[in-house]
């Protein structure tokens, strides 16, 4: 799942790398259909689901789906992160194993608002950029 799609980078590359699907939500309907565009033209539409609509959200239709690896990109000084982990924990929506990669500002403290089910597993800052590669066991 990329939760906040932007470009699609992180969904497409996920599927020249392997992934079997994709679920992108992005809240523009121009991001979306350039997204479906996209995905023809590099024939992977059949591995792509999209959903325009704010993230995160309870509206947000996951049809009872587990995900390995869930993106976490969303603007920056937004303060969508603690809730969007809140979000994927409550929705039941990942797999008994899952990662989920974050990437947020340098100064934004990860570790305070991760569920506790969840640890870091590696991370990394690059200029303003911190990197986040979470572990999520459920029970």
């Amino acid at each position: 799942m990329d939760l906040f799609t932007g470009s699609g980078a992180l969904g497409f590359e996920s599927l020249s790398r392997g992934a079997s699907f994709v679920f992108m939500v992005d809240q523009s309907k121009q991001v979306i259909q350039q997204l479906r565009e996209n995905a023809a033209r590099l024939h992977v539409a059949d591995e792509l689901q999209f959903y325009c609509g704010k993230a995160p959200s309870q509206k947000i239709l996951i049809q009872n789906r587990k995900f390995n690896i869930v993106f976490l990109d969303p603007p920056f000084d937004h303060n969508y992160l603690p809730a969007s982990c809140q979000w994927l924990e409550d929705m039941g929506c990942l797999a008994t194993e899952a990662f989920i990669y974050i990437e947020a500002e340098s100064t934004l403290n990860v570790s305070s608002f991760i569920p506790e089910n969840w640890r870091i597993v590696r991370n990394q800052q690059a200029g303003q950029v911190g990197y986040y590669l979470v572990a999520a066991h459920r029970m």
